[in-house]
C-alpha cells in the first residue's frame, strides 16, 4: 500500500491493458460544483431515476457521485457537449443494481465506472470496455480488529496484526477497500463475498488480488493510496467472462 497526497485525477496503466483514470475529491467541493449547476447537470432519465430515492443523504450521494462521474467522462473523450447529455445507468431493465454504465445521446459509450463515495470525499473511475473498474473509499478505523476473522484470510489477518493497532486500523481500510472495488469490478450480479477476494503484497509490497472461483481466469491490476484519514482502492479486471 503506498501512501500520498492523492491528485485530483489519477491516471494509470495496468497488465490488464487498459487506461484507467480516476478523480478522488471532497463532498465539499463537490457539492460547490453542485450548488452551481443544480440539477441541470442531469439527464431526463436520470431525473427519473432520482425521484425515486427519498432518503436526503443518499439523493446527495447519488447526484455527486453522478456529477463526478459525468466530469471524468467529458475529461477522458474530449467531449465538448453538455454533461447533461450523459446519461448513468446503474440499474437493468428489471430494477436491478449493475455495474455503472453510460449513454450519449442513446447510444451506449465504450467505457466501464465505477462510483464511491463516503461522508467526506466520492470518487469515480472509468477504463474502456471491455475490461472492468470498480473503486471504493473505506475510512480508516471504519473496521475494528473483531472483523477479521468474519472477513479476511488467515493471511491477511496476520498482515493486519503485524505492526500494532494503529497500522492495523489502516490496513484493515486498505483490505475492505480492495476487496470492495475487486468485487466491484469483477461481480456479475452474485451477492459480495469478502472471503472471495484474497488480498496479497507482491515482492515490492504492492498489492495483489486473486478472485477464488471465478469461473475464467480474472486478470487484475490494483491501486491503493491513503489521504485525510480514508483509503481509496482501484481495481481493473480483464476476463472472457467480464462486461
Amino acid at each position: 500500500m503506498s501512501a500520498s497526497a492523492a491528485p485530483k485525477r489519477l491516471v494509470g496503466d495496468g497488465n490488464a491493458g487498459a487506461r484507467l483514470e480516476w478523480m478522488w475529491v471532497t463532498r465539499a467541493e463537490l457539492a460547490a460544483r453542485a450548488r452551481t449547476s443544480g440539477d441541470s447537470f442531469l439527464h431526463l432519465l436520470e431525473r427519473e431515476d432520482l425521484a425515486t430515492i427519498r432518503d436526503p443523504r443518499r439523493r446527495e450521494s447519488w447526484l455527486l457521485g453522478r456529477l463526478l462521474a459525468k466530469e471524468l467522462i467529458q475529461e477522458r473523450l474530449g467531449l465538448s457537449v453538455a454533461v447533461s447529455s450523459i446519461a448513468i445507468h446503474s440499474r437493468d431493465g428489471a430494477g436491478r443494481a449493475v455495474r455503472p454504465w453510460a449513454m450519449l445521446d442513446g447510444r451506449p459509450l465504450p467505457l466501464c465506472l465505477s462510483i464511491a463515495h463516503t461522508d467526506r470525499s466520492v470518487a469515480a473511475a472509468c477504463v474502456g470496455a471491455p475490461v472492468t473498474v470498480g473503486v471504493d473509499l473505506t475510512p480508516v478505523g471504519a473496521l475494528g480488529s473483531g472483523a477479521a476473522p468474519l472477513w479476511f484470510s488467515g493471511a491477511e489477518r496476520a498482515w493486519c496484526a503485524g505492526e500494532g493497532e494503529v497500522v492495523g486500523a489502516l490496513r484493515r481500510a486498505a483490505l475492505w477497500a480492495v476487496k470492495e472495488a475487486g468485487y466491484k469490478a469483477t461481480n456479475r450480479g452474485e451477492a459480495f463475498a469478502p472471503r472471495r477476494y484474497e488480498v496479497r503484497q507482491n515482492a515490492g509490497g504492492q498489492p495483489t488480488l486473486t478472485v477464488a472461483a471465478a469461473t475464467a481466469p480474472v486478470q487484475t491490476d490494483v491501486w491503493v493510496t491513503e489521504r485525510d484519514g480514508e483509503i481509496a482502492a482501484v481495481v481493473i479486471a480483464r476476463g472472457k467472462d467480464m462486461r
